[in-house]
C-alpha cells in the first residue's frame, strides 16, 4: 500500500501547474519517497529530467560512464537531464527521494537555453551540493503534506515549487529573471504563505487588513499580487477561499450552516449564506442537495422538493 505522504504527492501533482525559472519552463510531474519502490537496476532513460537526493543509507548510479554515490554522510543531489541513459541501485529502505521534471524552453525555438542550461549540468558531473536549508523546506513540505490542514493541497503545490525554486536559483544563478519578468514562480513562498495565513486564521474575520497584518506585509502588495496570479484582490482571494472551505465542510452535511458563521468567521448564518450565494450561485443547502444522488422518498428528495415549492424566497440559512 502507498504511504500517505506519496499519496498525497500524486493528489497535488494531478492538478499542478508549470512554474518558470528565466527562459525555462519547469513541470513536477512525479515526486515520491522511494522506501517502498524498487529501484530500477536496468539501464534506462526517459523523456523527464531526474532528481535525487537521500535521506538515509546510499543510492548508486552510473550516468555516462561517470559513477556517483549518494549518501547521508556528505549529502549531495544527483540531477539527469533527459533522455540520458542511466542505471540506479540502492539498498532497501534507503529512503531515496526521486523527482521527474519535465523542462522546456518558455519561448518556441529557443532551445538555445535549454541546451546551455544540459551542458552546465554535465559540466558539473550530473551531482549537485545541497543548498543551505533544502532539507529544512523539505521537511517542512513532508509534515504540510502529512497534516492535511485546510488549504494543504495548494500550501503544499507552493512549498513543492519553492523546494525546486530554491535548488535552481543557488545552483544556476543566470536562471534569474529580470524583476520586470518576474512571474507565479518568484513568488510561490508568499503565496503559500497566504494560504497558511488563510488556514490559521480560518474562524476570524476574512478582513484583508487582518491577513496582511498576521502575514507583516503590506496589503497593497499581497492584493496587487493575488490580483495578477490569480485576478482577485486579497479581501475577495480571502472569502473565495473560505467558500471553498466551507464547500468541504458542507459535503453531505446540511447541519453545518447553523455552525458556519463561528467556524469560518462570518457575522452571522444570514451573512455566510449570502455570501455563500453569491460566490457559488446556490444557498448552502441548495449545494448541499446538488452534491447527493436523490431517490424519491428520501430525506434529501423531500427537502429539495420542499425548497422548489418554497421558491427562492425561502430563508438561505434553514
Amino acid at each position: 500500500m502507498e504511504d500517505s505522504f506519496n499519496y498525497g504527492l500524486r493528489q497535488i501533482l494531478a492538478n499542478s501547474s508549470t512554474f518558470r525559472i528565466g527562459m525555462l519552463r519547469f513541470r513536477i510531474s512525479s515526486y515520491h519517497d522511494s522506501r517502498l519502490e524498487a529501484f530500477n537496476t536496468k539501464e534506462h532513460e526517459h523523456p523527464h529530467y531526474e532528481f535525487a537526493f537521500m535521506r538515509r543509507n546510499r543510492c548508486s548510479y552510473r550516468i555516462a560512464g561517470k559513477h556517483i554515490t549518494l549518501t547521508v554522510s556528505e549529502p549531495q543531489i544527483c540531477l539527469i537531464p533527459s533522455v540520458i541513459s542511466h542505471v540506479r541501485s540502492a539498498k532497501a529502505f534507503s529512503e531515496t527521494t526521486i523527482a521527474h521534471l519535465e523542462i522546456d524552453p518558455v519561448l518556441p525555438g529557443d532551445h538555445l537555453s535549454l541546451w546551455n542550461f544540459r551542458d552546465r549540468i554535465a559540466a558539473q558531473g550530473y551531482c549537485f551540493s545541497i543548498p543551505p536549508g533544502f532539507f529544512r523546506h523539505e521537511e517542512e513540505l513532508r509534515k504540510l503534506v502529512l497534516a492535511r490542514n485546510p488549504y494543504w493541497a495548494e500550501f503544499g503545490e507552493c512549498r513543492l515549487k519553492e523546494l525546486f525554486l530554491h535548488f535552481f536559483r543557488f545552483h544556476f544563478p543566470k536562471l534569474s529573471q529580470p524583476e520586470s519578468e518576474r512571474v507565479y514562480s518568484g513568488h510561490t513562498d508568499t503565496i503559500g504563505k497566504i494560504l497558511n495565513t488563510i488556514s490559521v486564521l480560518t474562524n476570524a474575520p476574512p478582513s484583508a487588513r487582518i491577513h496582511a497584518a498576521h502575514m507583516g506585509l503590506s496589503e497593497r502588495h499581497l492584493s496587487r499580487l493575488l490580483q495578477a496570479e490569480f485576478g482577485m484582490p486579497l479581501g475577495k482571494f480571502i472569502v473565495y477561499k473560505r467558500i471553498e472551505y466551507a464547500k468541504q465542510l458542507l459535503a453531505g452535511n446540511l447541519n453545518f450552516v447553523k455552525d458556519a458563521a463561528s467556524v469560518l468567521g462570518f457575522h452571522d448564518t444570514s451573512h455566510f449564506c449570502r455570501v455563500f450565494r453569491r460566490y457559488t450561485g446556490l444557498t448552502p443547502k441548495q449545494y448541499v442537495l446538488s452534491l447527493s444522488k436523490k431517490e424519491p422518498g428520501t430525506v434529501l428528495a423531500q427537502e429539495e422538493k420542499r425548497s422548489g415549492e418554497n421558491g427562492n424566497g425561502a430563508e438561505e440559512g434553514t
